[in-house]
């Protein structure tokens, strides 16, 4: 399941675009607003928090009033006391989160919006194969703001878009920006252009947790997604270029099934990235035989290359093979976990990309003898 985190500023347009978009949308200020009410898991810790410094936190139902809690937590000066509140919300936001997205994997679907305005604030991204940030001017945010809170001063509305996190840093983290400076008619076709681009990146869930993107390769590149957000467009391209001669290259007079592998590394304490390849060798004492992968991590590391970014695998099949158990094993002792690997099909067309973590969940490795 392709998990999508859809982000904006505070009137940017992100609801907009969560009521144009034609796939299921896991709400988090829904879900925000429903843990803060009487029967909400955050409730009590609010009003215990809040209820001295805010003489009317509470409505005549009950009720939380959240107009009176917004006002007093963005209010200048009060960053402490929304940093409180978050802490209170949060856990129970990312509980129900959680729980909604594993209902939708198992109900089968395929491509799910996560609806977060604070997507990386919280440190929510880490749950999506893909994000997006609904962006525009400051000023076209401001009037927006109040246009649709005209309680607010402009001062008040200026304090809540301070509070976040600004437009532009969100725009660097994010996959896709979708540029809502324009009509509503400019946003709905930019959304429809949006829904065509994650339609392309069809999805499959391996095992335990690990969420795999299945998908072409002239689509991976156009639809970048988060986990290859350090690997340039120009870079993947190089890697299937090496890793298709490397293949060609294998020892294989055995097996006659060819492997290769491309890496992306780079040496301690140098922004320059090269590209070491390798192929498996066989033996005629089948023990002795070498997979690609274990190859061209022992050149990559033994010519001083130790930090890896990604890494290629490429056999003749037609499927997208992954490594093998052992070259799993190797790959977790000499790279992070967070390290992509890509699985390109034979005839270079379709691949699919897993986190080292994710293709060898709960593993073991040198932390564990450290």
């Amino acid at each position: 399941m392709l998990v999508v985190g859809l982000t904006g500023g505070i009137s940017t347009g992100k609801s907009t675009v969560s009521s144009i978009i034609q796939f299921p949308i896991v709400d988090a200020d829904k879900i925000a607003r429903e843990v803060t009410l009487p029967t909400g898991a955050a409730y009590g810790n609010i009003i215990k928090a809040f209820s001295k410094e805010i003489p009317n936190l509470l409505k005549e139902n009950g009720e939380i009033n959240r107009q009176e809690l917004g006002a007093f937590v963005f209010k200048e000066g009060n960053k402490e006391w929304l940093q409180r509140l978050n802490k209170i919300t949060h856990p129970a936001i990312i509980k129900t989160i959680v729980y909604s997205l594993l209902r939708l994997w198992w109900e089968g679907e395929q491509i799910v919006i996560l609806d977060v305005p604070l997507l990386f604030e919280s440190k929510i991204d880490w749950l999506c194969n893909y994000t997006v940030t609904v962006s525009c001017s400051e000023n076209v945010e401001l009037q927006r703001l109040l246009a649709r809170n005209p309680e607010l001063t402009r001062k008040q509305a200026e304090e809540r878009i301070a509070a976040q996190m600004s437009l532009n840093l969100k725009e660097s983290k994010s996959d896709y920006v979708l540029d809502n400076n324009g009509t509503i008619e400019q946003l709905q076709k930019g959304t429809t252009e949006l829904q065509q681009r994650l339609s392309n990146l069809s999805t499959a869930v391996s095992k335990g947790n690990a969420m795999m993107i299945s998908t072409s390769f002239e689509d991976l590149l156009q639809s970048k997604p988060s986990i290859l957000k350090d690997v340039s467009v120009e870079e993947l391209k190089n890697l299937k270029k090496e890793v298709i001669s490397a293949r060609a290259r294998a020892y294989c007079p055995y097996s006659k099934f060819h492997v290769g592998c491309s890496i992306l590394a780079s040496k301690e304490g140098d922004d320059k990235r090269d590209i070491i390849t390798g192929h498996n060798i066989e033996n005629a004492a089948y023990s002795c035989c070498i997979c690609a992968e274990r190859t061209a991590l022992s050149v990559s590391y033994t010519t001083g290359f130790k930090t890896s970014h990604a890494l290629m695998v490429m056999t003749d099949s037609e499927n997208c093979a992954s490594p093998c158990g052992v070259c799993r094993q190797f790959i977790r002792e000499l790279c992070g976990l967070e390290l992509p690997i890509l699985m390109l099909s034979g005839n270079g067309e379709q691949v699919k990309v897993l986190a080292l973590k994710q293709l060898l969940p709960e593993s073991f490795g040198p932390d564990e003898l450290t």
